[in-house]
């Protein structure tokens, strides 16, 4: 990819930090499970591959992340940091004022909600579901790598794994773009109100006319959420539901 040729590129100060270290060691700790892996690369890596995420040094981070970018790590690039749409501002400044003591997450396509909440939200237990698959892996390496916090699970079908979870079993469940691209959404929306204990949030897209406001109200009274608070873009409605 063409950001690799910048030399500036590969600045802890350009990424979410955490989250681009625990990658990168996350990478090269499934590299160094491959048969084609051999011991004496592993004891050339330094000691702080393995040490404690909290415990790193942020030249020791740096260093971990060149050691990416000097590979050609290119899921790098997706940790970047970069502003956040209007919707997604909206919806991190409700996640600021309701403090949630962990997160359900259906994740959209590019996940930059996701890693900013998890980049602010240092130490909040995340478990994400990504809609784009090819997401999941990039999860998995981040949790091997150090972000204990931030979880994920392979899956094949989305209500499947959602009806494994008992009720109330998570704080807060966000879904900020893959529930109006599903047929089957009010399923999935049914789920993640019975999963939750406090608060719901849902983003639909105005100009959709399966997603008016008052029918949308209604759908979620009917899951015992009855209070509601709307917040809006211009494109875009954002329900925040509280049992």
């Amino acid at each position: 990819m063409e950001n690799f040729s910048n030399p500036n590129f590969g600045h802890i100060d350009q990424f979410y930090p955490q989250l681009a270290t625990s990658l990168v060691r996350g990478l090269v700790q499934k590299m160094a499970e491959s048969p084609d892996f051999e011991n004496t690369n592993a004891s050339n890596l330094p000691a702080y591959f393995t040490k404690p995420l909290i415990d790193l040094t942020p030249q020791e981070m740096q260093e971990i992340v060149s050691f990416g970018v000097e590979r050609r790590f290119e899921d790098l690039l997706l940790l970047q940091k970069r502003e956040l749409s209007e919707v997604e501002d909206k919806i991190f400044s409700v996640m600021r004022g309701i403090q949630p003591d962990n997160l359900f997450d259906v994740g959209g396509i590019e996940n930059s909600l996701l890693w900013q909440l998890a980049h602010e939200f240092r130490f909040l237990p995340i478990f994400s579901l990504a809609a784009d698959k090819s997401y999941t892996p990039l999860l998995l390496a981040m949790h091997q790598g150090g972000m204990g916090n931030l979880s994920t699970k392979n899956f094949d079908n989305l209500e499947t794994v959602l009806g494994q979870f008992a009720n109330n079993h998570f704080d807060v469940a966000l879904c900020s773009e893959y529930l109006y691209k599903a047929e089957n959404w009010k399923s999935i929306a049914t789920h993640l109100c019975r999963m939750v204990k406090r608060f719901v949030i849902f983003v639909f897209p105005k100009k959709d006319p399966r997603f008016e406001e008052k029918a949308l109200r209604e759908f979620l009274k009917s899951q015992d959420i009855f209070q509601i608070r709307l917040e809006q873009t211009e494109d875009y409605f954002v329900f925040i539901g509280r049992k």
